[in-house]
């Protein structure tokens, strides 16, 4: 009978160690097609802003004194969808850059506060660009229709893939699924950039969690992007950037589209400047920042004849 008894007790027990877990491998085994879908006559309005604080710290003799610099810019980008390959996505599109609004602040060595703002406009508000994929050469063709031809404009034309974000795998993941992006397909979505030259660059995404919200269930997936690169100034010997941008992108499991993307960026590099009287100045430059960015979609309204 006391055998019995252990018996029954351990059943009851291990039952009631099986209602969580199984609960869980449950909610854990939810799987989600992870691939954007795109159709003709969509327009898609995204609107960010984003902000960043960057200290730099100088070392002469015993002494050392620090520079603050606060920077915000609030944008607003609309894409025209024109045309949809048949894998679902965007093959031929219109941007347009409606707002990109910057200010600029600084506390300078030795200074109490930080002063006024300077407003600015930025290099890719009113530019349109009009972009047509080739499915032979399997390559984008990029077009400024309007606006400056600038650095920023330039840096915009130099994306080999503008629409396709690596980040989105393209298949089913179950809910705690992680997976790393190739380093090919993270050169292509990020362009090139004059002041930095990228030498290494690795990221790793999670499926961390479905949320059920207003527009429905969206699927939460976090990421870690790690960078080293070289900043390209000569008189400062080139020095070693060392970046890691951490964030996540609300997906719409309904609609198959992205709805929110937030990015928290942090990046720091030292060396020596040279003084005015010859000498070697060190210092250490350290920045954080954040960028949320929102989309919402609408059907392009038809003319009238």
């Amino acid at each position: 009978m006391k055998i019995k008894l252990l018996g029954l007790a351990a059943l009851a027990i291990a039952s009631l160690l099986v209602v969580p877990v199984s609960a869980e491998e449950k909610a854990a085994a939810k799987k989600v097609m992870l691939k954007e879908k795109y159709e003709a006559g969509l327009v898609i309005t995204e609107t960010g802003t984003e902000t960043s604080q960057t200290t730099t710290t100088i070392t002469v003799g015993a002494q050392s004194a620090e520079k603050i610099e606060e920077d915000k810019e609030e944008k607003e980008k609309v894409t025209e969808v024109q045309a949809v390959g048949a894998d679902g996505h965007i093959s031929g599109a219109r941007v347009s850059h409606n707002k990109s609004k910057k200010s600029h602040a600084e506390q300078d060595f030795g200074a109490a506060e930080l002063g006024e703002a300077a407003i600015s406009t930025g290099d890719l508000e009113g530019a349109v660009f009009t972009w047509v994929f080739d499915a032979e050469k399997k390559s984008w063709s990029g077009k400024l229709e309007k606006g400056d031809d600038n650095k920023g404009t330039k840096k915009a034309l130099a994306k080999k893939e503008p629409f396709k974000v690596p980040f989105i795998p393209g298949k089913e993941v179950a809910v705690g699924e992680s997976w790393e992006i190739a380093e090919k397909d993270l050169r292509d979505f990020f362009a090139d950039d004059e002041a930095m030259k990228v030498s290494e660059i690795t990221a790793r995404c999670s499926a961390d969690e479905i949320i059920a919200g207003k527009a429905g269930e969206s699927l939460k997936v976090t990421f870690v992007i790690d960078i080293k690169a070289n900043l390209q100034n000569e008189d400062l010997k080139n020095p070693e950037v060392t970046a890691k941008i951490t964030g996540h992108y609300m997906f719409n499991i309904g609609t198959s589209l992205i709805d929110s993307v937030e990015l928290n960026t942090e990046l720091s590099f030292s060396g020596e400047a040279p003084g005015r009287g010859g000498e070697k100045i060190p210092f250490t430059v350290k920045m954080k920042g954040q960028e949320i960015m929102t989309q919402t979609y609408k059907k392009a309204e038809k003319s009238g004849k």
